[in-house]
């Protein structure tokens, strides 16, 4: 939803190889969601190559294996 409002509001295209996954609170931070494994498939199913996720999820993201984040830039 972000990526769609900034996308509107700089008048430029989001990346056709661009996702995104997070949360935003009450105070404009993003936080950390669950189900990285699920989504990072789905996304290199829909040919996704750059993934942005909030810091919170970086652990996570560090401990899957080379074949799970293969298609990543």
């Amino acid at each position: 939803m972000v990526l769609a409002i900034m996308s509107l509001v700089l008048n430029k295209a989001i990346p056709s190889d661009l996702c995104a996954t997070g949360a935003i609170d009450e105070h404009g931070e993003m936080k950390a969601v669950g189900g990285l494994v699920h989504k990072l498939e789905a996304a290199f199913q829909l040919g996704k190559k750059r993934i942005l996720l909030p810091k919170g999820m970086r652990d996570e993201l560090e401990k899957l294996t080379r074949e799970q984040t293969s298609g990543l830039v």
